[in-house]
């Protein structure tokens, strides 16, 4: 959705994503707040996750609900939001084997016992 929208806004800087995002994707602030909740022996770990959807139309069938509470998304007239999913289909089809998008994206994965 993020590049999607950078490729039909250019000129526009998204809002920054809300604070619990940041903690949540720098492994040294997850492990910190993971502490702070009073767990020990923590064990962050980098992953590759993969998100497999359906291709084309069904693709915004799946997702359409989850972009509208995107607020950049979200506030888009009809004719902006079109051409935001004529990007997204642009994105989609150069990542498609068959009629499967697939979206790869490292995760944080962390353990940690209670004190």
């Amino acid at each position: 959705m993020s590049s999607a929208l950078r490729s039909v806004f250019p000129g526009v800087s998204p809002p920054p994503p809300p604070s619990g995002m940041l903690a949540l994707s720098d492994a040294d602030r997850l492990s910190a707040e993971m502490s702070a909740a009073g767990l020990a022996s923590i064990d962050v770990h980098r992953v590759e996750g993969i998100w497999r959807g359906h291709a084309g139309d069904a693709y915004f069938e799946d997702t359409e609900a989850l972009h509208g509470y995107m607020q950049p998304y979200a506030v888009l007239d009809q004719a902006d939001r079109e051409r935001v999913r004529a990007a997204i289909r642009t994105f989609i089809a150069e990542r498609c084997v068959g009629e499967t998008v697939e979206f790869r994206t490292p995760v944080l994965v962390a353990i940690g016992y209670r004190i």
